[in-house]
């Protein structure tokens, strides 16, 4: 696009491109800024030859994807957040062939985890809004979390205690957690901790962290979203 009239296309589309001769509004609701149409080689040129090249690039590295052995994901999810990025990470399974599709996804109400299942739906926390055919919801952690290689917590603290509880010993030796959750916890030491250290100790697992200045109604619609990702372990970092 390059003029305002463009502007509802571009910002309703995953990817927006102004060219250098676009009017300023049309380039700050883009992500690419290409060069003008007077250029040579002209802006649309170069868009082109840039996402060919993303292409070509991103079909090498699924095929030395495809020959390692799949992660498999599990979720344990609370609220309109957690139903959300269950939503996100169903969706990105589906075509991400380093991992298994199917995501297990623990819900502590059977009212929802039921709705879910049946019409695909969680109109509780997040109407309208369908979840990918890939998930499947359980009031069961252990189920949710058997043979998982990667498992995100998005839970309320009063919640945490409980479901570490149920998952000690149940899960992956190998596993990393994932911690989505803003939550402090109460130590031995009558002291709080962050939920990360909480989860990491009750498991005995190494601890990822995501956090960002989201809104779950955003992210579940795959709206741009900044967060940021704290991992010691660059194999695991570059899987998540």
């Amino acid at each position: 696009g390059d003029s305002e009239n463009d502007l509802e296309m571009l910002q309703s589309v995953r990817v927006a491109c102004a060219m250098g001769n676009a009017v300023k509004k049309t380039k700050a609701v883009s992500h690419f800024v290409m060069p003008k149409n007077t250029d040579q080689p002209a802006g649309v040129v170069c868009l082109i030859r840039s996402l060919t090249a993303a292409l070509k690039a991103m079909k090498a590295k699924v095929e030395v994807e495809s020959t390692k052995e799949k992660l498999r994901v599990a979720c344990f999810s609370m609220g309109s957040w957690g139903t959300g990025v269950a939503r996100q990470v169903g969706q990105s399974l589906l075509h991400l062939k380093r991992f298994e599709e199917a995501l297990p996804v623990w819900v502590p109400a059977m009212e929802t985890v039921t709705a879910m299942n049946e019409t695909g739906f969680d109109e509780r926390h997040l109407p309208g809004l369908r979840l990918p055919r890939n998930v499947h919801a359980t009031v069961d952690p252990v189920e949710a979390a058997k043979d998982a290689d990667l498992l995100i917590f998005v839970v309320f603290g009063d919640e945490m205690e409980q479901l570490m509880q149920k998952l000690k010993g149940k899960v992956k030796p190998t596993a990393t957690a994932v911690v989505m959750s803003k939550i402090l916890m109460p130590s031995t030491e009558k002291q709080l901790k962050f939920g990360s250290a909480y989860v990491s100790e009750a498991l005995g697992l190494p601890v990822a962290v995501l956090m960002g200045g989201t809104l779950a109604a955003d992210v579940a619609r795959g709206h741009f979203a900044e967060a940021t990702l704290g991992c010691e372990d660059p194999k695991v970092s570059e899987a998540l």
